[in-house]
């Protein structure tokens, strides 16, 4: 069932945004899509990780309005979709990447694709959120997986 409503998701995001970003809906969906990451199901991880990528990568966080292949309708509503996506992905940051990174240490089947593109768009759209996001991933990391001087390293390699 979640794997079908994260689908659904996906689907509104790309053929009836305003469905989805215009609504009081947006923040519960993209709760429930980092949710779904949580699972242990590499198909539900797949498919939550395309409905992220549509949110986190939509057309309308880069809107320039003075390019003119905009149409009208895209003129109006792309600030407020960008508005809305903002709002909900910066509030998430912090969750959003703990959660990716878990998915990359833990080595989810088939998902590491699909999380490098999302941090690619988050890198492009939310860099200085991502920088602490990631800060904060890190150092959550058990000693386990990641010593402190490791964590260290990476997070030197990361702000350089």
């Amino acid at each position: 069932m979640l794997e079908d409503y994260v689908r659904l998701l996906y689907d509104i995001s790309e053929y009836a945004p305003d469905v989805l970003f215009l609504s009081g809906a947006l923040p519960a969906a993209f709760q429930a899509t980092l949710a779904t990451l949580t699972l242990l199901s590499p198909s539900i991880v797949m498919a939550a990780l395309d409905g992220l990528r549509s949110m986190v990568g939509h057309e309308a966080l880069q809107f320039d309005p003075a390019d003119p292949h905009y149409s009208a309708a895209q003129q109006h509503a792309f600030p407020l979709y960008a508005a809305a996506l903002r709002h909900v992905v910066v509030g998430s940051m912090s969750q959003l990447v703990g959660i990716l990174v878990d998915i990359l240490v833990h080595g989810v089947e088939d998902a590491s694709g699909g999380v490098l593109t999302v941090f690619r768009l988050l890198s492009i759209q939310f860099p200085a959120e991502l920088a602490g996001g990631v800060v904060s991933a890190v150092d959550q990391l058990p000693g386990k997986v990641a010593s402190a001087e490791e964590k260290t390293e990476f997070l030197n390699r990361f702000n350089a």
